[in-house]
């Protein structure tokens, strides 16, 4: 992306944090224009809590991104729409209907499982803001299970118990193991590993 040519490495550019004049950042105009998944990707690296900003319409970037699901008219259109919808999930999880979308969930806990099983537990930065989503979604709000159930299923579906015992350990973004801070559901999915 031609922004971030010439910063330093771990250097932000200011680009993404600026509204334009129909109050809008980088991101929201990216999804606008169905930008590539390496453009979107480099400005939730550079900006991740635009991802959770609303413009002046109202919108997050993923609504602006949605808006476009309708027009897709192949299967490849909709994979990539998939992917980059699903990127801008990872970095702001809680927006409905996308949290309850039981095809979004699928996708996730696949890229999990996959990322699990051929890492070695070693997610990628998306996979790593998901994971811990699920695990300590509160029940109270989540009175169809599908976070207990997307957690169970990758557990089930990883197998080893190394590698799940490394996903349990994944840290929140409050720097606490997942295990310890997981829904009552989930740590009895969890803690029989240790």
């Amino acid at each position: 992306m031609k922004v971030r040519i010439g910063l330093s490495k771990g250097e932000k550019s200011s680009v993404t944090r600026t509204e334009d004049t129909d109050g809008r950042f980088s991101l929201h105009c990216a999804c606008k224009n169905f930008a590539s998944f390496e453009v979107l990707n480099e400005l939730l690296i550079d900006c991740p809590e635009v991802a959770g900003t609303k413009c002046c319409e109202g919108t997050y970037p993923r609504d602006v991104l949605e808006e476009m699901r309708e027009s897709i008219c192949t299967t490849d259109e909709m994979e990539e729409m998939n992917y980059k919808s699903d990127l801008i999930f990872a970095h702001y999880l809680n927006i409905l209907p996308y949290r309850k979308e039981a095809e979004r969930l699928r996708r996730l806990e696949d890229l999990i499982v996959f990322e699990a099983k051929h890492h070695g537990g070693d997610l990628s930065v998306g996979a790593r803001n998901i994971w811990p989503w699920p695990c300590t979604f509160p029940e109270t709000k989540d009175p169809d299970g599908l976070y207990g159930e997307t957690v169970k299923n990758v557990t089930e579906r990883v197998k080893e118990t190394s590698t799940v015992r490394l996903l349990a350990n994944i840290e929140t973004k409050d720097k606490v193991a997942v295990r310890h801070v997981a829904s009552a559901k989930c740590k009895r999915i969890l803690q029989p590993l240790f």
